[in-house]
């Protein structure tokens, strides 16, 4: 590994574990709606959020994080919002599923980015393309030829 590598692999890392914050947040909202909790006196939400449609939004890491939980929660996510999500932090399992595995559209290429996919033994799911999809790029990224497809 080169040290750019390394970096991703840790990025990759933070990735899996806010992942899973933001899918405990989104299970506590679909509980939230069907029974009260105990711990918010006089409020109750039962009924009044609309957990059917949940969208996964966010921003560089934050767009990374969406799209991973997405793929690994589709039940829970109706649609994707990124803006310049940082796609190569995201896990390899989800990332594969975003790509396909690989990504080859005229002069883009993309073969799993820092150090490739690792993904031995691993059941290669495809949720996200069931999904509405919007991703945002500034000129700045698209002038800088960050945007990968």
């Amino acid at each position: 590994f080169d040290k750019n590598t390394t970096v991703v692999e840790a990025r990759r890392s933070q990735c899996d574990q806010r992942t899973q914050q933001y899918i405990a947040a989104a299970d506590a909202l679909v509980t939230l709606n069907s029974k009260d909790d105990k711990t918010l006196t006089n409020v109750s939400f039962v009924g009044k959020l609309n957990t059917n449609h949940l969208v996964f939004m966010g921003h560089s890491f934050g767009g990374a994080t969406a799209l991973t939980a997405a793929h690994r929660r589709p039940d829970l996510a109706s649609a994707i919002v990124c803006h310049e999500p940082a796609i190569d932090w995201i896990p390899d399992d989800a990332r594969f599923d975003l790509f396909d595995g690989k990504l080859k559209s005229g002069d883009v290429r993309y073969d799993g980015g820092a150090g490739g996919y690792k993904l031995q033994g691993q059941k290669k799911v495809k949720n996200l393309h069931k999904k509405d999809m919007l991703f945002m790029f500034s000129q700045e990224w698209t002038e800088k030829n960050w945007v990968c497809f």
